[in-house]
């Protein structure tokens, strides 16, 4: 697993996110997606990118398609 992620990676890996299916009233994701696991809650990989990302997953979600 790598450790750092500079910002344009991590908006690349958000674009990549969106296109993972997320189970109906769920919340988790179906498959696997970088390190996380299918069946891993989609509220953890948010904390996750927020963590990471200067700007935070808000503005992700608000600026990334």
């Amino acid at each position: 697993m790598k450790n750092e992620y500079s910002d344009s990676e991590l908006e690349k890996l958000w674009c990549e996110l969106s296109k993972i299916a997320i189970a109906v009233n769920e919340n988790f994701i179906e498959q696997d997606f970088i390190f996380f696991e299918a069946g891993t809650d989609i509220i953890e990989i948010w904390i996750w990118f927020d963590q990471l990302h200067s700007k935070g997953v808000k503005w992700l979600q608000d600026n990334i398609d």
